[in-house]
């Protein structure tokens, strides 16, 4: 299984060696953003951990098990149906039930993936815990960000941080994948900035070259033109599942803009609209440039909380209109 995992070597090692050694702690965090592997690492981990040979060998009635999921000792901690969060009352039913040793493993794993979803209640009753674990017991959680996490739980927890993986390591994981064209692998591993999930999505979202097209096209229009209804439609379309990407693409073109206006135009993502890229540069004013992606960096963080869809996104069309717009009536 640790093969089929790519990448973070670093961690894999260390919980090998740990594992190997006897030397794993209580309760591990591992942080990165969604599509980073998180929580392929961490079922990984917790089949090693049941693993008859200590190493997620595949082939032991454990590791069977596991992959099956079906292990008795091995609990996925998530939110109950119908919720979106993971309340105080999951977590201590899980509580009730971790001092009955392992049935048949030397560990009793418990996972939580996505951990940001788990309330400060929850946490909390958590944390009574892992400040006296049972000795057999192993935490793993997965998180977005640590300040998701309350500051005394995240004390007790050691932290890996997931590294962006490395250019070469997506276009190889790709072209073993999926049946993407040499530049089209390029560009999806050079957009995904360092995500190997992102890139895969891009390879599997098949309406992802028209949005993006449409959102290149809408701020071109607005630059130009400074006619603002392209990107006002496009930001307006009630497709949830879609204004994610519509809102990164256009973070992408505008990050584009800002590393041309520094000079770094080796590292622009979007070299199919260079030529619309260095027109933008000239007429956006740098301050509001900043502005606006951060504002839309922001939109994206509360859309993802499932905050008003109308309002956030009306607020990053603003954003734009402001950010951009302006810059021609400075120049005039």
């Amino acid at each position: 299984m640790s093969n089929e995992i790519i990448g973070q070597e670093k961690i894999k090692n260390l919980f090998f060696s740990s594992i190997k050694n006897k030397t794993l702690g209580h309760c591990y965090a591992l942080e990165g953003e969604k599509g980073m592997g998180k929580s392929r690492i961490s079922e990984l981990v917790g089949q090693m951990a049941v693993c008859e040979n200590h190493n997620a060998c595949g082939t032991c009635k454990s590791c069977v098990m596991a992959q099956a999921g079906t292990h008795p000792d091995i609990e996925h901690i998530t939110p109950e149906e119908g919720k979106k969060t993971i309340g105080v009352e999951v977590v201590r039913k899980m509580i009730s039930g971790i001092y009955i040793r392992p049935y048949v493993a030397e560990r009793k794993v418990i996972i939580i993936n996505n951990f940001e979803l788990a309330m400060p209640q929850a946490q909390n009753a958590i944390l009574k815990v892992l400040e006296e674990p049972p000795e057999y017991v192993l935490f793993l959680l997965t998180v977005s960000s640590e300040k998701d996490m309350l500051d005394t739980v995240k004390s007790r927890c050691v932290m890996l941080k997931m590294q962006p993986y490395g250019k070469a390591e997506i276009c190889r994981a790709l072209s073993e994948k999926t049946k993407l064209s040499p530049a089209e692998i390029e560009f999806a591993a050079a957009y995904s900035g360092g995500n190997i999930g992102k890139a895969f999505e891009i390879s599997e979202n098949e309406n992802f070259a028209e949005i993006r097209r449409e959102a290149m096209d809408a701020l071109t229009e607005l630059i130009d033109n400074g006619n603002i209804m392209p990107l006002v439609n496009i930001t307006g379309k009630d497709k949830s599942s879609d204004i994610d990407t519509t809102l990164e693409c256009i973070t992408s073109f505008l990050r584009d803009v800002a590393l041309i206006r520094m000079g770094l135009n080796s590292s622009v993502i979007n070299i199919d609209y260079t030529e619309k890229l260095e027109r933008a540069s000239e007429k956006i004013i740098p301050q509001k440039l900043v502005e606006c992606i951060l504002i839309i960096l922001e939109t994206r963080n509360i859309l993802k909380r499932n905050i008003n869809y109308n309002l956030a996104v009306s607020h990053a069309v603003l954003c734009s209109l402001e950010g951009l717009c302006k810059a021609d009536i400075q120049k005039g």
